[in-house]
């Protein structure tokens, strides 16, 4: 596919770099990133705080925050980079998609092979390990398999191969991974759950997933916080659940944001559900839903894609405009302010210019554009430079004008003064150029003295230039309080986005103790059936003992009485009448009826068959009391463990952040003693100024005095 030239437009955080305009600045409104005018650019990509331009020839370009080596320049660069530079480790290989993460990158090559670089924290890079990569480095276990689409989350990954299976690795803390556990996955494995379907997209959230399949169904899993997952509650679903709510709609297009989701249907109407509280939804309020809900704001307007950042989201009309909405801190909408916005805002600064993908990083948006010759002329742009020594980083020539610029802003934007003085500040600049060449035409009139006049312009000259150096110092001052308070706002932000994954942590581990104490009160019923079993047992025992005691009792009688019988055989049988041997076979027929074997062999047998089975029951419930107990046991230790770990992060990150403040006032305060100092100083060469040019004035008119 070949274009007459792109063009990239970034905005937002600037910080570290990540806009690609060459400096640290936060940028408002959409600004051309005038080192891709004139080249083909295919596809932008933006993570949490880097970026990744795709080019048409296959190269990738990345700029931003680098300490994770989620740049790719190998491990001599690591620092942040504000330049576009080629990863020059892909070159020969041509590459057709990029994936950025929270802190690492993927890139697709046309062969189907997948490399991964950045850092390698659960695995999320697929070698096998958590080594962080500062180079691209192939995906062996992926060799075999042709990858058609990959994605990047907050700290897993996940491609499509060929045939329609979708394959995750990485951080599995949550469920994210949907392989039906928390573990995490050092390698790709395939999701059995959605087996059975052809995957047609994936995208990867913080710590969430959704998948597109062929037949437009929306299946998702992992965290469900602030309903996130849109199946309607906020549990964590470690298998893929498939979103009823967008069935039959004809879903074609889905993306993930840091705590909510999006998907796009065929008709260009546009669904958002999940965490609200910034406005990312865009339905006018600051509420969450747990279910997909369409964006009224954009019904009548056929969108095409949409992208979906930390706290804000982006939209791309059929006409090419674009809307975003959601935080507006840093200015990433684009909207010249940073005000939340609650519904769909159009960006004005990108109406006409032809805008064909936009991407919602962390804190900052890219849009790419077609590109026009009225934006193109007169750029003075050269070919981005390719490095030629090693360790050395790409960098772009820029226009005259843009300089010239940049210089303008930095003298005037920037100096810190009032509108007054920087008038007064453009006339002694005058003034001193006139004055520079006493002998100049349009020179102060001079009269008597003129070496006097000259030493004079000479001294006033010399104040003046150091009034210059004082402003452009006192410039250069605001402008590092200004990237000290962007720095400060960063790590805030930063700071509070691992306090929100360790509250979501902390939900996470109440759940697991409430659970817990479900499977408590489950093990106590089970206790208190056992004591029951027990009791009876032992009831039952003491049935058992009464029925020995009698049966020996009638043994003592039947043996009696064979005694009796035997005696009466023995001395008086032959002599036994009719009537005694009657009264003996009545003798023998009672003690046997009070014998009752019969009974007693059955008492016996049904007291041994129930026992036997008390017994089996009884052991049954031991062995599954102990295997609950012993998980239990299990669970409740490694839940001490994480409360723990949780902890001490959190109070880590506390100590951190205070710090990160107590450091920055610090310096915000010399800063201030500095920026009084030269103020004062400024006050006293202005008033010097004023004195001398008075004394001059009166020393003038003293001859027309004498006259």
């Amino acid at each position: 596919m070949s274009r007459e030239g792109s063009e990239v437009y970034s905005w937002g955080q600037g910080v570290l770099g990540q806009l690609g305009h060459g400096d640290e600045k936060t940028q408002r409104q959409p600004r051309l990133v005038v080192a891709f005018l004139g080249f083909n650019v295919r596809q932008v990509s933006c993570g949490n705080q880097h970026t990744a331009i795709l080019m048409e020839n296959g190269e990738v370009f990345t700029f931003g925050r680098g300490n994770f080596g989620q740049l790719g320049q190998g491990a001599s660069v690591t620092a942040n980079v504000s330049t576009p530079a080629l990863v020059s480790a892909l070159q020969g290989k041509h590459v057709k998609q990029v994936a950025c993460g929270w802190h690492h990158t993927c890139a697709l090559i046309d062969n189907g092979q997948l490399y991964t670089w950045g850092s390698g924290e659960y695995g999320r890079l697929g070698h096998g390990d958590e080594v962080r990569q500062a180079s691209p480095k192939l995906v062996e276990s992926l060799q075999g398999k042709e990858v058609t689409f990959v994605a990047a989350g907050g700290f897993h990954s996940s491609v499509i191969i060929e045939g329609g299976n979708l394959l995750t690795w990485g951080g599995g803390y949550f469920g994210q991974l949907g392989h039906g556990d928390e573990t995490d996955r050092k390698t790709p494995k395939m999701v059995k759950g959605v087996q059975q379907c052809i995957a047609h997209e994936v995208a990867c959230g913080t710590h969430h997933t959704l998948m597109l399949t062929q037949s437009q169904e929306v299946w998702t899993w992992g965290s469900g916080e602030f309903g996130k997952l849109g199946i309607g509650d906020e549990e964590k679903h470690a298998e893929p659940i498939m979103i009823t709510a967008l069935q039959g709609v004809g879903v074609i297009h889905i993306s993930t944001g840091g705590f909510h989701s999006a998907a796009l249907t065929s008709e260009g109407v546009l669904y958002t559900w999940g965490g609200g509280d910034k406005g990312q939804l865009g339905h006018g309020d600051e509420n969450s839903q747990n279910i997909p809900v369409v964006v009224e704001a954009l019904r009548g307007k056929r969108v095409t894609r949409v992208s979906a950042g930390m706290h804000h989201t982006m939209a791309l009309v059929d006409n090419s405009d674009v809307y975003s909405w959601g935080s507006g801190e840093y200015g990433r909408l684009g909207h010249d302010d940073e005000q939340m916005q609650t519904t769909p805002f159009l960006i004005e600064q990108l109406i006409g210019k032809g805008v064909r993908e936009v991407s919602a990083g962390g804190f900052h948006s890219l849009a790419l554009a077609s590109g026009s010759g009225e934006s193109a002329q007169g750029a003075g742009v050269g070919a981005p430079y390719r490095p030629t020594g090693k360790n050395q980083r790409i960098g772009f020539a820029t226009s005259k004008d843009e300089d010239e610029d940049d210089d303008t802003r930095l003298k005037t934007a920037n100096t810190g003064v009032t509108e007054d003085s920087g008038i007064a500040d453009t006339e002694s600049r005058a003034a001193s150029r006139m004055s520079a060449r006493p002998g100049a035409k349009g020179a102060m009139p001079t009269g008597k003295g003129v070496t006097g006049d000259d030493d004079d312009d000479q001294e006033d000259y010399k104040l003046k230039q150091a009034l210059r150096e004082s402003q452009m110092e006192v410039a250069e001052l605001r402008k590092q309080i200004e990237i000290l308070t962007d720095r400060s706002k960063l790590e805030q932000t930063r700071i509070e986005t691992r306090l929100q994954a360790s509250q979501e942590e902390r939900n996470h581990l109440r759940k697991q103790l409430e659970r817990l104490q479900e499977k408590q009160q489950a093990d106590a019923a089970l206790k208190a059936k056992l004591s029951t079993a027990q009791e009876e047992i032992a009831e039952l025992r003491k049935k058992y003992e009464r029925s020995r005691g009698d049966l020996k009792q009638r043994t003592v009688d039947v043996h009696m009485l064979q005694v009796r019988v035997a005696q009466l055989c023995g001395s008086e049988l032959d002599g036994l009448t009719v009537s005694q041997l009657e009264e003996l076979e009545r003798m023998q027929a009672e003690a046997l009826r009070r014998c009752g074997v019969a009974k007693y062999v059955r008492l016996r047998q049904e007291f041994q068959e129930k026992e036997e089975h008390m017994r089996e029951d009884v052991e049954k419930m031991r062995r599954e009391f102990e295997e609950r107990m012993d998980k239990m046991k299990v669970e409740v230790q490694k839940i001490q463990e994480e409360k723990v770990h949780l902890m001490g992060l959190e109070q880590r990150l506390r100590q951190e952040f205070q710090t990160q403040v107590q450091a920055e006032q610090m310096s915000n305060e010399e800063l201030r003693i500095r920026l009084e100092t030269l103020q004062d100083g400024f006050v006293q060469l202005r008033s010097i100024l004023r004195k001398e040019k008075q004394s001059r004035v009166e020393s003038e008119r003293h001859p027309m005095d004498d006259m």
